[in-house]
């Protein structure tokens, strides 16, 4: 009868603290900006180190530990794993112009890097390189692109964007903001 009581007390505590529960990471792109002056009927002449530009948009990546526990990857720079990786593939035409950065800087509990990645097709990938995550923390990177096409559309929107989710062992990875209505790239 005690062990019995004690067997339930500890699967209580095990489920309440999220034992069983596989950590969660969501991935999350976002517009920020968009600056285009041919729409404003003004000529503007724009340059990004030594490339020139029409027009410029800024996304956001975030990605959020939502799970239970801190999550770490030993193995994330290694080469032979990278397609195995979360990432995005922008619309045809959309150009990363520069390496992301973290507008915040780097915190102790949040170690994401963004690669970004030309295909032979000329689609832009991106992929999140997680290396440290620290339980309920976010980490986010913004990506300077431009549309390298004579008439860029609208705002971006999800539909526009392709996104593999990746794999991590024992880790449930799920898209979010734009990338929620992405379609998934065939693996």
């Amino acid at each position: 009868m005690i062990g019995a009581l004690i067997g339930i007390v500890t699967a209580h505590y095990y489920y309440r603290k999220g034992g069983a529960a596989r950590p969660g990471l969501l991935v999350g792109m976002e517009e920020l900006a968009r600056i285009d002056p041919s729409t404003l009927g003004v000529q503007v002449d724009m340059r990004i180190g030594t490339i020139k530009v029409t027009n410029l948009v800024v996304l956001e990546i975030a990605v959020t530990n939502s799970g239970h526990r801190d999550l770490m990857v030993r193995d994330a720079a290694d080469p032979e794993k990278h397609a195995l990786r979360p990432r995005v593939e922008l619309p045809e035409g959309l150009r990363s112009l520069a390496d992301p950065w973290n507008p915040d800087g780097v915190a102790p509990g949040a170690d994401v890097r963004i690669a970004r990645q030309l295909r032979n097709d000329n689609r832009q990938l991106l992929f999140v390189h997680l290396h440290r995550l620290a339980r309920g923390a976010t980490s986010k990177a913004r990506v300077l692109c431009s549309y390298r096409t004579e008439n860029p559309p609208g705002r971006l929107s999800g539909a526009d964007l392709r996104f593999f989710p990746g794999f991590l062992p024992n880790v449930d990875i799920r898209p979010a903001g734009l990338l929620r209505e992405a379609g998934r790239v065939p693996e």
